[in-house]
């Protein structure tokens, strides 16, 4: 994140910064506008290569896995959780056994298969990889408990998530550590918008509240 440096403030350090980016071809402009600045740049191939390695290296984020899936998740898409288990299970990792720790640690009865979404869920913390996620719609989701929220709480890129129509009754203080979050739906929850006004949320601009019949 960039901060006020040099008696510069924030936005024109991170100018800076990002002029330094195109002055060593570290990104390259795609378009620049008619006064002459860049309005937008791609990474220099090189340069994405590299990342792309080290990332993989240090298990930050599964660079195979599909763009839509690195950063958007629906459970209202039919196929996409069986999807994305499917390559994260098949992803060639040394820790690739967190997948069966995380399984197996899954209480449940005996003989009951595991669900896709419950698998997604349970495997938020296993897979560092979604810490890219951008946008969670659980709309619907019977099956959210407390703890799942705290570990959705651990997605410091979230923009959007949608929690509405679930079953939950109040929002974790850890909540707070999304800065990045602009959305948040809790509609058709137990959730009351009055407990969310000692949230600290700096990005947030559009809260969805407000409970039904059904809920109160």
């Amino acid at each position: 994140m960039i901060t006020r440096r040099d008696g510069l403030a924030a936005l024109d350090e991170a100018e800076r910064c990002f002029d330094v980016l195109l002055a060593k071809r570290f990104v390259l402009e795609s378009e620049i506008g008619a006064s002459g600045k860049v309005k937008s740049c791609v990474v220099n191939g090189l340069i994405s290569k590299f990342i792309t390695k080290v990332a993989r290296e240090e298990n930050f984020v599964d660079a195979d896995l599909q763009p839509d899936f690195a950063h958007r998740v629906s459970i209202r898409i039919r196929n996409q959780l069986q999807q994305i288990l499917a390559q994260l299970q098949s992803s060639p990792r040394p820790n690739s056994s967190s997948w069966n720790i995380c399984k197996n640690s899954i209480p449940r009865e005996e003989d009951q298969p595991l669900d896709d979404l419950t698998l997604f869920l349970e495997s938020l913390p296993v897979f560092s990889r979604l810490g890219l996620l951008k946008v969670l719609d659980l709309e619907g989701c019977d099956g959210l408990k407390e703890h799942h929220l705290e570990n959705i709480c651990k997605l410091f890129q979230l923009r959007y998530l949608n929690l509405r129509r679930s079953k939950i009754t109040k929002l974790p203080k850890k909540i707070e550590n999304l800065q990045q979050l602009e959305t948040l739906d809790i509609r058709e929850t137990a959730v009351s918008s009055f407990a969310t006004k000692a949230l600290v949320l700096p990005m947030l601009k559009h809260l969805l509240s407000g409970c039904t019949e059904s809920t109160k």
